[in-house]
């Protein structure tokens, strides 16, 4: 069973010979342990089992520090941020009557997805597309406004995501053009709080759920799977994203959930990336805590499949390397 053979089988719920396991770092946290240990390329080292490709959020740095995505959104990322933050609302008001949406990058997409061409396929292949819906809409319009829009803003909101949408599977789509030799479409959209939704269930329900549905049957239609990324507690939506066909829900952060109890009720509808708390377990706990805590939460999660075990996030530089490797020696010892 290579990476590839594993990952899928846990995404359909069927035991493996062990837990797959996928290792994610900041950038600032990466070159630190690069730096403790001598190893270039750690992800490859340890044995990821997934590769990830990106089809949007192509940036070019316009002054030092200064980054601009292809929405024309110039990122702050002066502090040494992977991400940073918007410097101005690029739609002050509620209307698109002035600001034409992006096409794809199509040469940056290529120059992403070449990777995957003419190269052994024997680990799990993702294609990101980040800030899908939501995120992508305060992005350009400020998170307090796109509230505000919900309440307030009913047909120009649904206009704005109705193009975000289009931009979406246009990206998509280019980058199946430039090689559909990978297995599954990587949605990132942040909705929760460390306890219930930003928006609510009711507002996600009427604006978010159905694009995100929409986007779902797309990659079904695409022959891919679907994951999701979205930080804090989602729980509540957990039901509609079953619906709606979502394979696997990333982040599935310990602090928020009951792990045991999600694993009961959703365990064999829903496959779950992540387990490993960025938060509290991984910066706060001693190199043996962070490695029998590892162990337990990949015997619970990993039971009849279903589960990919990472840490919740990338990993951030308050991370002690020494945590990293135990959590590492936590996946590869299950061989």
């Amino acid at each position: 069973m290579n990476k590839r053979e594993r990952v899928i089988a846990a995404i359909e719920h069927q035991e493996t010979d062990f837990v797959p396991y996928h290792i994610r770092f900041t950038a600032k946290e990466r070159q630190a342990f690069i730096d403790a240990t001598g190893i270039s390329e750690p992800e490859a080292f340890y044995g990821n089992h997934a590769d990830v490709a990106s089809c949007m959020d192509f940036f070019d740095e316009i002054e030092r520090g200064l980054f601009q995505d292809e929405f024309g959104v110039v990122w702050d990322r002066r502090d040494g941020a992977d991400i940073g933050l918007p410097l101005r609302q690029i739609l002050s008001r509620p209307d698109l009557s002035g600001y034409t949406f992006p096409g794809p990058v199509e040469e940056k997409i290529a120059e992403q997805m070449s990777r995957f061409k003419n190269a052994p396929w024997d680990a799990f292949r993702l294609v990101a597309v980040g800030f899908t819906l939501y995120e992508r809409a305060w992005t350009l319009r400020g998170i307090e406004s796109t509230l505000e829009d919900m309440l307030l803003e009913e047909d120009f909101l649904n206009e704005l995501l109705d193009e975000i949408v289009s931009y979406n599977i246009a990206a998509m789509d280019s980058a199946r053009e430039q090689c559909d030799d990978f297995d599954a479409f990587f949605l990132g959209d942040d909705w929760g709080q460390q306890h219930g939704l930003i928006m609510g269930a009711s507002l996600w329900r009427k604006y978010l759920g159905p694009r995100i549905a929409q986007l779902i049957e797309h990659s079904k239609k695409c022959g891919k799977y679907t994951f999701l990324h979205s930080c804090g507690d989602i729980l509540e939506l957990f039901p509609d994203l079953i619906d709606a066909g979502l394979d696997v829900y990333d982040t599935f952060q310990p602090e928020i959930y009951n792990i045991r109890e999600v694993k009961k009720k959703f365990g064999d509808k829903l496959s779950f990336l992540g387990g490993i708390s960025v938060q509290t377990l991984l910066p706060r706990s001693s190199p043996d805590a962070v490695e029998s805590e590892t162990r337990e939460i990949i015997e619970i999660m990993g039971s009849n499949g279903g589960f990919i075990a990472a840490p919740t996030h990338d990993i951030t530089p308050d991370v002690p390397v020494e945590n990293v490797s135990a959590m590492i020696r936590a996946f590869q010892k299950q061989r």
